[in-house]
């Protein structure tokens, strides 16, 4: 035990005498976590504004979708008196 303590006590006097040694690549590595951390927000929120862009293309498709069917509808409908009166001759 005594001989681990004087080695601590060997490694703080080291630190001290030659500055926090690893201090410098740490602050790097969250450096770059901050940056990595901002890019996947910076993702994020092109997904979200992409995700917005599909459901308005959804919508669109939709409204289109109804208003050739009631189009067709009002087609069909529009010649079936003429058809009855055809096909009753």
């Amino acid at each position: 035990m005594e001989r681990r303590v004087g080695a601590n006590e060997t490694r703080l006097d080291d630190i001290d005498r030659n500055g926090t040694r690893g201090v410098a690549v740490l602050a790097v590595q969250v450096q770059a976590l901050t940056e990595s951390i901002g890019g996947i927000k910076a993702d994020f929120v092109k997904h979200e504004e992409r995700h917005m862009q599909d459901q308005q293309a959804a919508r669109s498709d939709r409204k289109w979708a109804i208003g050739i069917i009631l189009a067709m509808m009002a087609a069909i409908g529009g010649l079936y008196p003429f058809m009855s009166a055809v096909m009753h001759r």
